[in-house]
């Protein structure tokens, strides 16, 4: 067996190839696990994703921000997530969650924090939304340590009528 010569670039092309395949692979590998979903709901109406067979459209931004028009798939209930309104919360602090709603008529749109994995509800609230926004702000302490924090805004439907909703202007702030 040979070994290399002092002057033997050889081992150093191999190595520096070894390592350009390394960042294209993981280059490769971040975007296909980082890709935007281009024109779907949840590239334009971020943090949101449809619940329940609903559909998400974007709503008007206006003074308020980014929000979603939740239309429903089929009868019975439908909405719209954010799954991780907060992550990793610190236990005993005030989560302070604020938003807009409008519905048609005289809309009854459910409000759900929850703490997870599996844990209590912290804030359960049922609305009304009309036509015109409404701003709405909750707060529920948090008790122990969890995961993080996720928010369902949805409401049912029994066939007929109106069968949508609009959230917008979305905030969160942990207070002591």
């Amino acid at each position: 067996m040979r070994l290399p010569e002092a002057n033997d670039t050889r081992l150093l092309v191999v190595g520096v190839v070894a390592f350009l395949a390394l960042v294209t692979y993981l280059g490769v590998a971040f975007a296909d696990t980082h890709a935007s979903s281009g024109g779907t709901a949840t590239s334009f109406g971020a943090p949101w994703v449809p619940k329940y067979h609903s559909t998400l459209a974007p709503a008007p931004r206006g003074k308020t921000g980014v929000g979603v028009y939740v239309m429903k798939g089929w009868t019975g209930q439908y909405g719209a997530v954010v799954p991780t309104l907060v992550s990793q919360p610190p236990p005993g602090r005030r989560a302070v969650v604020s938003l807009w709603l409008r519905g048609p008529g005289k809309t009854r749109i459910e409000v759900l924090v929850d703490e997870f994995p599996d844990g209590p509800d912290l804030i359960k609230k049922t609305m009304p939304a009309t036509a015109a926004w409404h701003h709405y702000v909750f707060t529920a302490r948090v008790k122990g340590r969890w995961l993080g924090l996720g928010l369902f805004v949805g409401r049912s439907t029994s066939g007929r009528g109106s069968s949508w909703f609009a959230v917008r202007g979305l905030t969160v702030e942990m207070r002591s």
